[in-house]
């Protein structure tokens, strides 16, 4: 009956601590004297079938795919549902009578034009008139203000529920009266870009504001260059800043981002290399150029500038360019650093050279900073014009200080317009300029000495990452299983204001990887501040993939499966 009970003992126990019952039959024979702590061994076989059923679940990968799919459908539905109620809300409180004005309008808008006809005050007549009856019909209007001037002759406190300023910082205090019209305000826009212009005095600013709005608080800030921006930051103190930048990659933002931000931008543009219209930043040094004397013209550099482009029209990666998912054509700006008698001469040679369908198709404009306020291209031409004097080449050139607030915001505007690339122009030798306040030289000094040092690629960055306590040893032991097959790992890759543990960067896409360590993440507010900051990663176009540290630690063949398999499916292939 022993052998019988014991035998069925060892049958039960074989199952859940075969290693146990084993030693113990062994040591049985080899007539040992042994002890087991059986209550410690059994906690390890307990945490070890805990482990087995964490994981044996569905992968975070998984989870991540899932939930994004489920994100995808629901903000398309919201869109649609946000569409089709609002159209179907129009529809309901239209009437005829509103409906036929408002055809009638957009009839004598059209026209009107540009205003310059012979019939245009007619035109504009008509279109107020039409206006009047259907205007109350469309909950959002948009349109300059010199326009809401024209079509609202008689405005009203409050007619609208709000009014918003876009590119508020362009807008003068005469901005201030259509801010009568709406119950409340939304201002938006810059003070560290280029400012309103105006022909009249400060002097005769200064005397209306004396003579007539003295009493009003703050009054000397209505000048000639105060925008409505400025006004609006005293009188609004509730402001929000938004430091997200989604326009140019980092190589072009970067020098406004430190230039005129103090570096808080968050750069969350990024390009794959086979859409990278390399290289980003590019300066042409034009050893003939001068200025002419009677006008602010250098027209060798303009001549290179319109051979730049004409070059750049026949190569096939300046035709088109489908990184947003839509194909389109390349456009291209230019941009000139110095007056307008230069922005007309290349605007001449560019009607005389180029047709006017190129023109058109690459929406190509040559002006100044105030032209592009606003405007973005794909590339953008600079033209420095600036040049050292022909007759006394040693002389000094006047420096273009950072310390004045007007030329900090020209140069801000103009190295912020492009999206893909930057062509420099210049005829100053970049040794020339000696003063390290001057924002030439600062410009000068981005395009040559931007070689960033790539980052350490290998176990020993990697390594050298986990000295400095920015890295984990988990991180590090997954990184060297990746170099070791051949992929290049970048440790704490920065990106928007964030690091992410490690990137894997392939010729066409690059991956993030998250390595959760579980001590770390145990805490739920740990998780829920790093899905955070995943999901304004992803925003930038970036694709995750997570791992733990109890699941790679346990098996790590088994943890990396589903990382092979996204690898592949981004086509991210071993460099080595």
């Amino acid at each position: 009956n022993n052998t019988v009970q014991i035998k069925s003992i060892e049958d039960s126990l074989s199952t859940q601590i075969q290693k146990t019952i084993n030693e113990i039959k062994n040591n049985i024979k080899k007539n040992i004297d042994f002890e087991f702590d059986i209550e410690e061994n059994w906690k390890w076989k307990r945490l070890i079938s805990w482990l087995d059923k964490l994981h044996s679940g569905d992968l975070i990968s998984k989870i991540s795919k899932d939930l994004e799919i489920l994100k995808n459908q629901e903000s398309d539905l919201v869109k649609d549902l946000v569409e089709i109620s609002a159209w179907m809300h129009l529809k309901k409180r239209v009437t005829k009578k509103q409906k036929e004005a408002l055809a009638s309008f957009a009839l004598s808008m059209k026209k009107y034009g540009m205003g310059s006809g012979k019939y245009a005050p007619k035109h504009l007549n008509d279109a107020r008139n039409s206006l009047k009856i259907g205007g109350s019909a469309v909950p959002v209007w948009i349109m300059p203000v010199n326009m809401i001037h024209q079509l609202f002759p008689d405005p009203k406190a409050g007619m609208f529920d709000i009014v918003i300023f876009d590119e508020a910082s362009q807008v003068d205090t005469r901005g201030l009266n259509i801010a009568y019209i709406g119950k409340k305000l939304l201002v938006v826009g810059d003070d560290e870009q280029v400012s309103p212009t105006t022909f009249t005095t400060q002097s005769k600013v200064t005397d209306l504001i004396t003579r007539y709005i003295s009493d009003v608080p703050n009054s000397h800030q209505f000048s000639n260059t105060s925008s409505l921006f400025d006004i609006a930051k005293i009188k609004m103190t509730d402001m929000i800043t938004l430091t997200e930048h989604f326009r140019s990659v980092g190589k072009i933002i970067g020098f406004s981002n430190a230039l005129s931000y103090n570096g808080t931008l968050k750069i969350l543009r990024d390009q794959l290399p086979k859409h990278r219209l390399d290289p980003i930043l590019e300066a042409i040094f034009v050893k003939n150029g001068y200025e002419e004397t009677n006008a602010k013209v250098n027209k060798p550099e303009a001549k290179k500038i319109v051979e730049k482009i004409k070059e750049m029209l026949k190569e096939d990666r300046y035709k088109e360019t489908d990184e947003e998912g839509q194909t389109r054509s390349v456009t291209f700006g230019i941009i000139s650093l110095l007056g307008k008698d230069q922005q007309k001469y290349i605007t001449k040679l560019i009607s005389e050279e180029i047709s006017s369908n190129e023109i058109e198709k690459r929406k190509i404009i040559c002006g100044d900073a105030y032209t592009f306020q606003g405007d973005e291209r794909d590339v953008i031409f600079l033209s420095m014009v600036k040049a050292p004097d022909l007759h006394n080449p040693e002389k000094t050139i006047p420096s273009y200080s950072r310390n004045t607030k007007a030329n900090k915001q020209r140069i801000n505007v103009a190295m912020s317009r492009a999206k893909n690339k930057i062509i420099l122009f210049h005829s100053i030798p970049k040794d020339k300029l000696t003063n390290p306040d001057d924002l030439r030289k600062k410009i000068l000094d981005w395009f040559y000495n931007n070689k960033t040092e790539e980052r350490k690629a290998g176990i020993q960055a990697i390594r050298e990452e986990v000295n400095r306590g920015r890295a984990s040893e988990f991180e590090y032991e997954v990184a060297k299983i990746l170099i070791n097959a051949g992929y290049k790992v970048i440790p704490q890759y920065e990106v928007a204001g964030y690091r992410i543990d490690l990137v894997i960067q392939g010729e066409n896409a690059k991956l993030a990887i998250e390595c959760d360590g579980d001590k770390y993440h145990n805490r739920i507010e740990a998780w829920q501040a790093d899905i955070e900051r995943q999901q304004i990663i992803e925003r930038a176009g970036w694709t995750f993939w997570r791992v733990t540290g109890s699941a790679f630690y346990r098996y790590k063949e088994k943890a990396l499966d589903s990382l092979w398999s996204k690898l592949e499916e981004l086509n991210i292939k071993p460099q080595i």
